[in-house]
């Protein structure tokens, strides 16, 4: 009998492919505020710090009052536009299929909005016949939230 009982898997560039969908929404925000975004790279460079940071990284000038704007702009493309663009990496379904499999309780952890758990919960049971025990998301502003199917 093995010594885990839970599997947590990062859903953000590890169960998914969510660069793409991060990059264009960052840099539709830009857009939207009439800046010229920064090059894919430098955004890619960020991908992984929280929204708040990876703002004053990208436009040092920005004012601290207008990033609770910014981070509602993006997210407003991530619901839109990002959320299209999110796809599981090659093998993901067979990887979490063996996972289910071992009996073992499954997680899946994502970095973005609360709101996030329903796309996640929705694009797994799309993908996967499997049930997981956990999603869980957090947000810079929240505590974490936890769904148990």
């Amino acid at each position: 009998m093995s010594q885990y009982k839970l599997i947590i898997f990062d859903f953000d560039g590890t169960l998914a492919i969510t660069h793409k969908a991060i990059i264009s929404c960052i840099a539709q925000t830009f857009e939207s505020f009439q800046i010229a975004a920064p090059a894919a790279d430098t955004i890619r460079a960020t991908i992984g710090i929280n929204l708040p940071n990876t703002f004053k990284i990208l436009h040092p000038a920005i004012d601290e009052t207008e990033i609770p704007v910014w981070i509602e702009t993006y997210r407003s493309y991530y619901r839109t536009e990002g959320e299209k663009q999110l796809e599981l990496f090659p093998g993901t379904k067979a990887i979490l299929q063996l996972a289910s499999k071992s009996g073992l309780s499954l997680g899946v952890f994502s970095n973005k909005h609360v709101n996030f758990v329903n796309l996640i919960d929705n694009l797994i049971a799309t993908h996967l016949t499997l049930r997981y025990n956990y999603v869980s998301t957090i947000d810079y502003r929240l505590p974490i939230t936890k769904k148990t199917k």
